[in-house]
Order: structure tokens, then C-alpha cells, then sequence
């Protein structure tokens, strides 16, 4: 009965998003007893639900959201839904190396925190998120490491970190590596998260402070363009197949900048041709 309670919920948070979202802090409360049991089904199950609130508050903070300014979950409510989390069994799903689809699970709950909310969560809590998804880059389970690939390039658009060069530099060597891996979905989430790598260092050459542009690495860039060239010269119809529908599985409100399949960005030509360093 509980697993079925968990998919109705979890359904009724995808279809019904209006209706469920008054019952925010209870599901809250709900989800951390269900990723606190020791059985994975309901741990994982938990999760799920957990994504799909995630998802319906990103998509209700959308510039084209439908929804009423008035009718949408203030940001205060959702910092204090995701610091329950964050505080409560999400980190332990993160790391528990026993159940790697739990893992992968967690990450794509990273994923979908609301940018906003993300950027008024306490310090620790934005360091314990990023940290931990670097981290898991290395591991052997190609699901953990296809949707840790996946989660950085979420966060990288993030704008409380997208102008944070450290985290920048980590997520794009950690991508990189991923595009090399042998599972054809762990590449297929890199180049999908090198596209939105790309849109990050465009948004940086825009703004009026040139920090950034001043401290990014131009041999990284350089890297990443060469990686760029590499990746889409890959002739696996497979891999064609799936990178073709934006890397399967990615959820709505996290759209790519580009086909994965293209493999390398509209606008790398004018990073490459604009940006400071000089080679």
C-alpha cells in the first residue's frame, strides 16, 4: 500500500501541480519518513515524489508559467521545503553506495531545485549539493554517473553559480571526462550539459564585470571546444538515436541549449573568437 500511495502522489504531484502544492510541507514530512525506511523500494519511491514537486515548482517560477504570480508557491516556502531535505535523508541518498539507482535518483532531485530558491539556501547546503555531485562523477555506476553529468549541467546555469569560476572550471573538467566515458547515456548527458556549459560562458562574456573572464582557464576552453569537435564526430547510430530526443529522460524546464547529437554549441565560434585569453 505504501509504494502505491507514493505513485499516486507522486502522479497526482505531475498532473495536479495546483492542487498539491498547498500540501507542500506535508509531503515534505511525508518524503523524509519514506527516505528515512530501510527498504529501497520505498526510499526511491520517495525520492520520485520528491522530483516531481521539484519540477512543479521549477516550471511555476517559469518566466512563461501560466500561473498567477499570486497563485505560485512564494520562493521563502520553497528555501524552507528544500532545507528540510537537504537537512533530513536526501545527503545520505546521495551517498549510498549500496543502491545506485537510489543515487541516481537523488541527483536528478538536485536537478530539480528551483534556481532562485537554490541561491537562498544556507552556504553549507549549496556547498554539500555542488561537492557531493562533483564527487560522484567518479563513480563506477554508469545511471549514478550519467545523472550526475546531467545535474551539473543544471547547475551550471544556476546564476548564484554560474559566475562562481572554481565551480565552473570543476564542472567542466568533470563533464569532460564524462564525455569520454564508454556508456553511450553518460556521454549523451555530457554534450547535453556542455551545451549549457556553453551558455554559462556566454551569459559571463555579457555581464559588464570581467572577472570571470579574466580567471576561466583559455587552455580549459580551448579543451572544451576540442572536446566539442571530438564528440560530434561520433558515428553511433545508437548514440545518434538517443541524443537526438535531448539526451532521454530529461525532465521539462531543463531543455537543452542543444541537441546532445550536434555535440558542439550554436556559439562556440563566437567564445572562441571573443573570449580574452589569447592562446
Amino acid at each position: 500500500m505504501q509504494l502505491e500511495a507514493l505513485q499516486l502522489l507522486a502522479l497526482l504531484a505531475r498532473g495536479y501541480f495546483s492542487m498539491t502544492q498547498a500540501y507542500l510541507m506535508e509531503l515534505g514530512e511525508v518524503i523524509c519518513k519514506c527516505m528515512g525506511e530501510a527498504d529501497p523500494s520505498i526510499q526511491l519511491h520517495g525520492a520520485k515524489l520528491l522530483e516531481e514537486l521539484g519540477t512543479g515548482l521549477t516550471q511555476q517560477h517559469k518566466p512563461d508559467s501560466t500561473a498567477a504570480p499570486d497563485q505560485r508557491v512564494p520562493v521563502f516556502l520553497v528555501v524552507m521545503f528544500w532545507t528540510m531535505m537537504l537537512n533530513g535523508p536526501l545527503p545520505r541518498a546521495l551517498q549510498n553506495l549500496e543502491h545506485p539507482t537510489l543515487q541516481a535518483s537523488a541527483c536528478d532531485v538536485l536537478s530539480s531545485i528551483l534556481p532562485e530558491a537554490f541561491s537562498n539556501l544556507p552556504n553549507d547546503r549549496q556547498i554539500l549539493c555542488t561537492t557531493v555531485l562533483l564527487g560522484l562523477n567518479d563513480s563506477k555506476n554508469r545511471l549514478v554517473k550519467a545523472a550526475t553529468s546531467r545535474a551539473l549541467g543544471v547547475c551550471v546555469l544556476f546564476p548564484c553559480l554560474r559566475q562562481d569560476v572554481i565551480f565552473v572550471s570543476d564542472a567542466t573538467n568533470t563533464i569532460l571526462m564524462s564525455l569520454e566515458d564508454k556508456s553511450l547515456n553518460v556521454r549523451a548527458k555530457a554534450a547535453w550539459s556542455l551545451g549549457n556549459l556553453t551558455d554559462t560562458l556566454i551569459v559571463n562574456m555579457e555581464t559588464p564585470d570581467p572577472s570571470f573572464q579574466e580567471e576561466f582557464s583559455g587552455l580549459l576552453l580551448l579543451k572544451m571546444l576540442r572536446s566539442a569537435i571530438e564528440a560530434s564526430k561520433d558515428k553511433d547510430k545508437s548514440h545518434r538515436e538517443k541524443t537526438s530526443t535531448h539526451a532521454s529522460g530529461d525532465r521539462p524546464g531543463t531543455e537543452p541549449s542543444c541537441t546532445a547529437s550536434e555535440g558542439t554549441h550554436p556559439a562556440d565560434t563566437l567564445i572562441l573568437d571573443s573570449w580574452p585569453p589569447v592562446l
